[in-house]
């Protein structure tokens, strides 16, 4: 993600549009999931396009970015004011390859 948001070839609305659909496009996704409507399940990530900034690296992966000040998961604030609230309301999705049993619960 690093590169894309350096690179000044597009917009930002095509940058968020193409990353929703290539990760979408990889799931047959149930209804109601990744749309913003009443009973359905979605993320929302807010950030400052001036401030956004990756701060991991190679010896330190694990950092959160700068410049990302609030995320919603399924109606859950996860990220308030930059900080981690400690919720964890997602749910993973698996890809059509996946098993069960094998890489996921049965």
């Amino acid at each position: 993600m690093r590169f894309r948001w350096a690179t000044a070839t597009l917009t930002i609305s095509p940058r968020i549009h193409g990353d929703r659909i290539a990760r979408i496009g990889r799931f047959s996704a149930p209804a109601g999931r990744g749309t913003l409507t009443e009973g359905g399940f979605a993320d929302i990530v807010m950030f400052d396009y001036d401030r956004i900034a990756d701060t991991a690296t190679f010896s330190a992966p694990h950092q959160y970015p700068k410049g990302i000040p609030y995320v919603i998961v399924n109606g859950q604030l996860v990220v308030d004011k930059g900080e981690h609230t400690g919720r964890r309301p997602g749910r993973v999705m698996y890809g059509p390859g996946s098993q069960a049993g094998k890489d996921r619960p049965q």
